[in-house]
């Protein structure tokens, strides 16, 4: 390229001015909207997009490998936020970008590099990209003109209001939109009685209110969500944790219909009462649902609960709202065709539902070796303050999940749960010369799909470092779980969520999370020209194949081997040392940080 196909500082700066004036406008509208329609307590949107505004500038700084350092933590910190705060921006920060780079739109970038008079070629668009996202951050951090306590304006009011006056306008004010109406039998029964339509109640609807009618409490949502249960679990296709799930969900949208609305009846359940119990969705806090506590609480109370959470733990994610509508999906769909009820054709969930990429959350950046190596330079790897204080250097050592778990993350590719949930009779020592690790459903966990079901060889540095004298010691306690620390009986939780809380304060010094790890190991197999077939099968993608059995030929075990001596050591400088176990795993008392500590009920 000669130097008049470049862009120039002029038009860079023109790019620059263009998406900041563009995206603000967008953002700004968004304002009105959910001032309009509220979703979400305004201190959290606020948050939220000051997190994206740091992630995209992030961006533009460092590039598609950005990371955020502990410096810059620092500083927000200082300024008042909280921890809850900097996991929002990691996770912004894995949400732009996948394994082709940063995810921005090209043909916008190319339309504004065109808008400044430049020639839209590679070069140029590389150029742009880091002016386009400091731009987008830029707009981004100005949040607190949108969510702030002094909201600012584009118009001067007390300007408009002398004219107003001088001119002599009386400023009336336009009726307000009426409401969605809320119809329950009672007044159904009685209006079709008198034959006319309930009041509020649009003429299109009356053909599928006097359905509803007829139905009676056969189409309630109690009596469908049962059927539906029964249907599902009769034919296997809901175990008891998917039912239980099903049930929650189902629960709260009956009860929701019935304290906002007035309704318990699908028949007469419209897509705004849905469009309703979204926005309702989307104001709860990241943790609802896991107390007990959750299934008794009135829906003023679960908002208020929500108003005083969130900004402390986050709004419900995008994976879990669109979890609670399948089932709700279902649940129309079942009423609709199964049961013959007469459902508002129109009824759907799809709108609502959260935008998932091609990879859904597989779709992180992978660490490199050094950010790897990074983690097992951590307290727990070689030397901590006490057990109970793992992420301060000291001279206690303890062999215990956090331990073992990334060293299985890091040579076995396993996912979260499947190792966390490991049974100790999952580990085989006895057929072969290679031990193994069996990963299916047992007790304690499911696991993802059929596929998931594996036997993965033990890498030689996992057994150096102690894993097999582990195993023994912990099958000699009587113990049944081979990771007991990460059990509680008073939650449901997953138990890679406890893994997670332990170990959150290494993860935020190193910049990436467990699963991360597994993409990792994914990435070295393919730097070692492992074939796709044999990646598949590690990692839990292939088919059924002979090593989906416990007692498996042990030749297909001796085979991952020469694959997984290809990974990097990452764990070398780790001494082994003399297994040492936790305190209260030795006298096998319940997790001290567990609410049934406090009663003494529970066994591990």
């Amino acid at each position: 390229m000669n130097e008049t196909q470049q862009l120039s500082r002029e038009q860079m700066a023109d790019i620059f001015k263009a998406a900041l004036t563009e995206h603000q406008a967008k953002l700004g509208l968004l304002a009105d909207i959910e001032r309009a329609n509220p979703t979400a307590e305004r201190s959290v949107l606020l948050e939220d997009e000051v997190a994206q505004g740091i992630a995209y500038t992030l961006l533009a700084e460092q590039g598609a490998s950005a990371r955020f350092p502990l410096p810059e933590q620092q500083k927000w910190i200082k300024n008042g936020h909280d921890t809850g705060f900097l996991v929002k921006v990691f996770e912004h920060l894995e949400r732009l970008r996948d394994d082709r780079g940063i995810k921005i739109s090209r043909q916008r970038l190319a339309g504004h590099v065109m808008n400044a008079g430049a020639e839209a070629n590679a070069v140029n668009l590389t150029r742009a990209q880091p002016i386009y996202l400091r731009a987008l951050g830029a707009a981004l951090l100005a949040a607190g003109d949108r969510y702030g306590d002094a909201v600012a304006s584009e118009l001067d009011f007390a300007a408009l209001i002398e004219e107003v006056r001088n001119a002599g306008s009386d400023g009336a004010v336009g009726p307000a939109d009426p409401p969605i109406p809320s119809l329950d039998h009672a007044q159904l029964q009685g209006a079709l009685a008198a034959g006319v339509p309930p009041e509020g109640t649009p003429s299109a609807n009356v053909e599928a209110t006097v359905e509803a009618a007829a139905v009676g409490t056969s189409s309630t949502i109690a009596f469908v969500s049962a059927a539906l249960e029964s249907k599902r679990r009769q034919d296997s296709e809901w175990d008891d944790k998917t039912c239980r799930q099903a049930r929650f969900i189902f629960t709260l949208f009956d009860r929701y219909l019935r304290e906002v609305h007035g309704l318990d009846d699908l028949c007469l359940v419209r897509q705004p009462h849905l469009a309703g119990f979204d926005s309702f969705l989307r104001g709860l806090h990241a943790n609802f649902g896991k107390s007990i506590r959750d299934t008794e609480r009135s829906i003023t109370e679960i908002r208020s609960l929500a108003g005083a959470q969130v900004p402390k733990h986050g709004a419900l994610q995008g994976a879990t709202r669109n979890r609670h509508l399948t089932f709700l999906g279902q649940l129309i769909v079942y009423a609709r065709t199964g049961l013959g009820l007469a459902i508002d054709p129109s009824l759907s969930t799809t709108a609502f539902r959260a935008r998932r990429n091609k990879r859904g959350r597989d779709q992180r950046a992978v660490p490199d070796k050094a950010a790897v190596e990074k983690l097992f330079l951590r307290p727990i790897f070689t030397g901590c303050a006490s057990w109970d204080d793992i992420n301060t250097p000291g001279p206690e050592f303890f062999h215990r999940a956090e331990f073992f778990c990334s060293l299985l993350a890091t040579y076995a590719g396993a996912r979260r749960e499947e190792y966390c949930g490991l049974a100790v009779d999952d580990v085989i020592t006895d057929n072969g010369d290679i031990p193994y690790i069996h990963i299916a459903p047992n007790d304690f966990r499911r696991i993802k799909n059929l596929q998931s079901v594996r036997n993965l060889a033990l890498h030689p540095e996992i057994v150096r470092l102690g894993f097999l004298d582990y195993v023994e010691a912990i099958k000699a306690l009587g113990y049944r779980r081979l990771f007991p620390d990460l059990f509680s009986p008073s939650t449901k939780s997953p138990l890679g969520d406890r893994l997670y809380d332990q170990m959150l304060p290494s993860l935020r010094a190193v910049g990436f999370t467990p699963h991360q790890i597994r993409h990792f190991f994914g990435d070295e197999l393919k730097q070692g020209e492992v074939l796709k077939e044999f990646r598949a099968d590690l990692l839990g993608h292939g088919g059924e194949s002979e090593t989906t059995e416990r007692y498996c030929n042990p030749l297909s075990i001796k085979g991952q081997m020469p694959h997984l001596l290809k990974l990097p050591m990452v764990s070398a400088h780790i001494e082994r040392r003399p297994i040492r176990l936790l305190p209260w795993i030795l006298t096998r008392d319940i997790a001290p940080w567990s609410r049934a500590a406090k009663t003494g009920s529970g066994n591990p």
